[in-house]
Formats: structure tokens, C-alpha cells, sequence
């Protein structure tokens, strides 16, 4: 859920929130609450303007429903590779099991400390965005071409995915911890 969606969902609820106090107000029998109603009602542009906030809540509503709906809709092939077909069936990896698979590769290599994944399946075989954070004391193009080439190896041999790319971006130099020795 991005920023705007979060927002959107702060103020329905707030809403929805004043909605629900009047109504408690009113089942209360504080008149009050109720004649303010009528009293809006009663003029026209008032009424259009209800008429226009109403149906924004029900749309914002309608936003939110269909949001958390998707969540029990099975997921698409884009969020898998095709690893393998065969008489019985196919076999697909999930995004998940793959970036753990890419960040146990790049880990193996001395030097990276933080391995972030981004991966991209396209119909010729898979695209792989690594974000490293490294040692700085390992000159980083020659790091940079041993985790593009681990992590290309390690997805072929363990996945038999074709791993079209590897793009690498270093985007942090981290000290190596002191460790003690008492």
C-alpha cells in the first residue's frame, strides 16, 4: 500500500468515523443531530453537495473492497518462472523462493554484506536487479562481474532458469565490524 492509498484510507475511516458518531448520536435521541440533517436536506445545493461526498465514500469504499479482494485471487503467472514442464504438470518457482535463491548467491561472495533483489520474468528467461552493499576494501568492478556471474551459474544449475541479465548496483560502502577478541 503506497502513500496516497494509506492517506485515502486515513481519511475514510475518519469519515466513516463522523458517520458513525451521528448515527449513535441520533440513535441516542439528541435531536439536534437529526434536525441539522433535515436542515441540509432541505436546500438544494446542500443536498448536492451530500450527493457528491456520499458518492466519493462509496467510491473510496468500492477502492478498498476491490484492494482486498486481490489479495484472494490466486496469483498470476508473472509472479512466477516456469522452471520446467512436463507429462504431469509444470513446475514454477515463486518470486520469493527466487530472490532468496539470488541472495544466497551474491552472500556467498566475500566482500558483499547486503544483497536487495528485484526480479523481472521475461518470456526469454529472467532479469535480475541486485542492490549491494559492500566491503570497501574490494575494488567493485571485479566484485560487481563475480556476483553477475555467481548468481547467473547458481540460478541455472540449482533452477535451470536462462538468466538474461544481471544488473548491479552498488549502493553502499559498509566497514567490516571489528570483531574482539578477549
Amino acid at each position: 500500500m503506497n502513500v496516497w492509498e494509506r492517506a485515502l484510507l486515513a481519511l475514510y475511516i475518519f469519515v466513516t468515523g463522523l458517520a458513525a458518531l451521528f448515527f449513535l448520536t441520533v440513535a441516542a435521541g439528541w435531536q439536534l443531530a437529526l434536525n441539522y440533517l433535515q436542515l441540509v436536506l432541505s436546500w438544494p445545493d446542500y443536498r448536492l453537495i451530500l450527493g457528491v461526498a456520499s458518492g466519493i465514500v462509496f467510491l473510496v469504499a468500492a477502492r478498498f473492497l476491490w484492494a482486498g479482494l486481490a489479495i484472494l485471487r490466486p496469483r498470476s503467472d508473472s509472479d512466477q518462472a516456469l522452471i520446467q514442464t512436463t507429462d504431469l504438470g509444470e513446475v514454477r518457482l515463486t518470486m520469493p523462493a527466487l530472490e532468496s535463491m539470488v541472495v544466497r548467491a551474491a552472500r556467498q561472495i566475500k566482500g558483499i554484506r547486503e544483497v536487495k533483489v528485484r526480479l523481472k520474468v521475461l518470456p526469454g528467461g529472467l532479469a535480475v536487479m541486485l542492490e549491494l552493499t559492500v566491503l570497501p576494501d574490494r575494488s567493485l568492478p571485479p566484485l560487481a562481474q563475480e556476483a553477475q556471474e555467481a548468481v547467473r551459474r547458481y540460478l541455472s544449475e540449482i533452477a535451470g532458469l536462462e538468466v538474461l541479465e544481471v544488473r548491479v548496483l552498488v549502493s553502499g560502502l559498509t566497514p567490516e565490524s571489528i570483531r574482539r577478541v578477549e
